[in-house]
């Protein structure tokens, strides 16, 4: 089974023209745009930098490969765009190929609604912004500040940066990280990844946010890789997730548990749940549906309990005199029983396979 740090929304993919250019703007503004916007097309790239120390207002909408973006207040056309007669505040912006888009926002509390499906890079910098996607498999990231982003359809990859922030994943195979804050991740429909933490961010546990996750329709997943042992529990018990004293909320709507690198007690609900322990010396309990459990590295403890279940204790990483792992795989709904993989030395109750 593939560990939880290769877990990847698929199909986001942005050029490393759009990425290179969206990390350029994110480093500062020009003079020029102090107290207006900028718009400009390289290729098929549109890129808008708004103004800085203002609260934007862009609206983004599309006709064919020209662009319209408006504003609250002047933008300067740059190559590719032309000024809207009559009107400082929008510019048309025109690509020889489908466009897609690269927003930068001002400093303050900027809000940004894309009404197109084209791709988008979208960062807010710093302020209360709150960001509207369309349709595309877009990229978004909050910057500083408690920033609410509605990804829309398409498979898009949310970060909400620091600060208390409310992500929403909408259509599609989304994923969506809080990083630092009190963060709130609703991954919609469709088969999201939700993360509390940046993966890779070494953070003390006393530093984690009291995050919320709702996973919405189809198979989410939550991901505590970046932890150091945690217990969770699909019930939607409110402020009884994560590791110690950080208060954490896993929505009864999420299927799918990646655990810590430490030790983790996982507990699943009525649904078909796949709870991965990773390293450690872990606890898991399926409930009720036929459930997949895998221990990974460690003693471990499976409990299969209602349900046609999957438990794996073996790990072949490790010598054999120290797999020794309990696994009971509980009352079963069809004749097939529960299914126990692990060693000669495993502890093996009510497996049937």
């Amino acid at each position: 089974m593939a560990p939880a740090r290769r877990w990847r929304v698929g199909a986001v993919a942005l050029s490393a023209t759009l990425l290179s250019t969206a990390a350029a703007l994110a480093g500062g503004t020009p003079a020029e745009a102090a107290t207006s916007g900028k718009a400009s097309v390289s290729r098929s790239l549109v890129t808008f930098t708004a103004a800085s120390g203002k609260a934007n207002r862009v609206v983004i909408t599309r006709s064919g490969k020209t662009v319209t973006i408006d504003d609250k207040y002047p933008i300067k056309a740059g190559k590719g765009c032309k000024a809207v007669r009559g009107d400082r505040t929008k510019v048309r912006c025109t690509s020889k190929y489908t466009p897609f888009l690269s927003v930068t926002l001002g400093s303050k509390g900027d809000r940004l609604s894309n009404k197109t499906n084209l791709q988008l890079f979208a960062y807010g910098n710093s302020g209360d912004d709150v960001l509207y996607s369309g349709g595309g498999q877009d990229v978004l990231r909050g910057g500083s500040g408690n920033d609410r982003i509605l990804a829309g359809g398409g498979n898009d990859d949310v970060r909400g940066d620091t600060g208390n922030d409310q992500l929403f994943g909408e259509a599609g195979r989304d994923l969506l990280q809080g990083d630092l804050g009190d963060d709130v991740l609703a991954g919609g429909a469709g088969d999201d990844v939700l993360r509390g933490e940046l993966e890779g961010t070494d953070v003390s546990p006393s530093r984690f946010g009291a995050d919320t996750f709702w996973g919405g329709t189809g198979r989410d997943s939550v991901s505590y890789i970046t932890h150091h042992g945690v217990t969770v529990d699909l019930d939607g018990g409110r402020g009884d997730d994560g590791s110690p004293g950080e208060h954490d909320t896993v929505g009864s709507d999420v299927e799918i548990v990646w655990g810590s690198p430490e030790n983790d007690t996982l507990i699943g609900n009525g649904a078909a749940n796949l709870l991965d322990g990773a390293d450690g010396d872990d606890t898991i309990r399926g409930g009720a549906g036929d459930d997949t459990l895998d221990g990974g590295a460690g003693l471990d403890s499976l409990f299969g309990e209602a349900g046609d279940d999957s438990l794996n204790g073996f790990d072949p990483s490790l010598p054999v005199d120290q797999r020794v792992d309990q696994l009971d795989g509980g009352s079963n709904v069809t004749a097939a029983g529960d299914l126990c993989r692990g060693t000669e030395i495993d502890v093996r109750t009510d497996c049937e396979r």
